[in-house]
C-alpha cells in the first residue's frame, strides 16, 4: 500500500486521490467456477487545497472520482469510473457550472461493450475563456459570452 501512496502523493494536490471509501471482495475460485475478484473506491480531492500547485486555471475543480472494477479468474468483466468537475465563471456573479463524465466497460464470453456518457449543467462558453490563448481570448470571449447551455447530456 505504501507505493500506491507514494504515488498519490506525488500527484498535483487539487485532483481527487483522498480516498474516502473502498471495498475489496474476493471469491474463491470452486469446481467449474473461477475466482472473482472486485474492487471500487471513491476518492474526493484532498481537504485543505488552498494553491493549487499546477496550471490548470483555478475556477476548474475536479471534486469526485468513482472506480469499480471486477475481475473473474485472469477476465476483466466489468470496469467503471465516474467524475465530477466544477467550473466557476471568472466573470461577475461565480455561475459554476456541473460537469460529469462515465467511463463503463463490461464483458462477457460473446461481447464486450464500452459506454461514454456525460453531462453539463448551466455552462456558458464563455466560461471556457480561461483555457483560451491570450492572443485570441478577447475576441472570442465576446462571441462565446452570447452562447449558454441550462443542460447537455
Amino acid at each position: 500500500m505504501g507505493d500506491l501512496a507514494d504515488g498519490l502523493s506525488k500527484l498535483p494536490s487539487s485532483l481527487p486521490t483522498a480516498i474516502v471509501l473502498a471495498n475489496i471482495s474476493y471469491t474463491l475460485a470452486s469446481d467449474n467456477t473461477p475466482g472473482s475478484l472486485f474492487f471500487g473506491a471513491k476518492l474526493i480531492q484532498p481537504p485543505n487545497v488552498t494553491q493549487p500547485d499546477h496550471k490548470v486555471p483555478s475556477p476548474f475543480s475536479w471534486d469526485l472520482v468513482d472506480v469499480r472494477l471486477r475481475l473473474v479468474g485472469t477476465d476483466v468483466k466489468e470496469a467503471e469510473l465516474s467524475t465530477h468537475f466544477t467550473l466557476t465563471d471568472s466573470l461577475p456573479g461565480g455561475r459554476v457550472a456541473q460537469l460529469a463524465l462515465n467511463f463503463s466497460y463490461e464483458s462477457d464470453s460473446n461481447s464486450s461493450t464500452w459506454e461514454l456518457d456525460g453531462s453539463v449543467e448551466n455552462l456558458r462558453l464563455s466560461m471556457l475563456g480561461q483555457f483560451f490563448d491570450p492572443n485570441a481570448k478577447d475576441g472570442l470571449i465576446k462571441i462565446l459570452e452570447r452562447s449558454k447551455s441550462r443542460s447537455w447530456q
